[in-house]
């Protein structure tokens, strides 16, 4: 029975060996590339369309034979997470590599919720910490730490958590204001009994912040938006359709304010709203509804009906004799 259970297990690392060592990788498709390996692990991964000129920096135990990208992780490796670059045609595909003690029970991971967050904010996430060798309940501490690329520490926090398995922490850690805009590193390392397993992920920070906007205010937000593009809409239409045609009808309205004038007698009336139309002809030439003829044409047209109406219905004040009383006779 011992025997079987022996040769299932070797089986099983056989056929893990063989899908870790013969994966492949295509550079041309990829934007960064993070692998997560124990002390002592070791593995090969081919790449697709190998560029002659490719390299790997910054790593030291990370190489490239042929068509192959090798790793070979030191079994005295201290744990840790570790920047490097793929160089391939000009272009750096960053390169992270999560190493883990090798008698760690733990094996973190973090799930960011936001993948963009701004200077003087939490950068919000979940830490899955999975227990993969028994342990007893026991208290660990978590290492937080946002790091440049160029592995300068930037900002540390510490925690510490009871558990006895698998369990996933809703979490956060402050981004400081003094933070540029770019691209910036979060590692969490979990210590337990001296043993430490690494997690990383990359995370932006942004340079201008879209304020949030409420629920509550959202949907008069919303209704204000399409009132105002309704009233602008409504605005170009007068402008282009309904303008141009109450203009070339004017000299229509002023033999019509004219008549009116004739039967009510109603001068002041009459000027009123000549002088209205003669306002709504000015404002439709500077928008440029009308060309300088028309305004010219129709203005003409205002005037001399004004004019018309002064001269015809204006009467000429008479001033009143003096009536001569009789001389005083002395």
């Amino acid at each position: 029975m011992k025997r079987k259970i022996l040769s299932f297990n070797v089986a099983i690392l056989i056929f893990a060996f063989l899908v870790i060592s013969f994966s492949q990788i295509a550079l041309a498709e990829l934007d960064e590339i993070k692998l997560s390996f124990f002390q002592g692990e070791q593995t090969s991964m081919a790449m697709e369309d190998r560029p002659a000129n490719l390299r790997v920096s910054e790593i030291n135990f990370v190489s490239i034979k042929g068509n192959e990208l090798l790793i070979n992780v030191p079994t005295n490796q201290e744990p840790g997470s570790y920047y490097g670059k793929i160089i391939a045609d000009g272009k750096e595909i960053p390169l992270i590599i999560d190493v883990n003690d090798k008698d760690s029970p733990l094996k973190p991971g973090l799930l960011l919720k936001d993948k963009i967050v701004f200077p003087g904010k939490n950068l919000n996430f979940n830490l899955d910490i999975k227990v993969i060798k028994p342990m007893p309940q026991s208290s660990i501490i978590i290492n937080y730490e946002i790091r440049n690329p160029d592995k300068t520490s930037i900002t540390k926090e510490r925690r510490e958590e009871v558990i006895d398995s698998s369990k996933v922490l809703v979490d956060s850690v402050y981004v400081p204001s003094s933070l540029k805009q770019g691209k910036y590193l979060l590692v969490a390392k979990t210590v337990y009994d001296g043993k430490t397993a690494v997690t990383s992920e990359f995370f932006e920070v942004g340079g201008l912040e879209i304020p949030e906007v409420s629920s509550k205010l959202l949907l008069p937000f919303l209704i204000a938006i399409i009132t105002l593009i309704f009233v602008l809409l409504s605005i170009l239409f007068y402008l282009n359709k309904r303008l141009p045609i109450i203009i070339r009808n004017q000299p229509v309205h002023t033999q019509k304010i004219y008549r009116e004038f004739v039967t009510n007698k109603k001068e002041r009336v009459a000027r009123e709203k000549l002088k209205k139309q003669a306002e709504l002809i000015k404002r439709a030439y500077y928008l440029g509804v009308i060309n300088k003829k028309t305004y010219y044409k129709v203005k003409k047209e205002v005037e001399k009906t004004t004019q018309k109406i002064r001269s015809k219905f204006s009467r000429p004040t008479k001033l009143k004799k003096k009536r001569k009383g009789p001389k005083n006779k002395k």
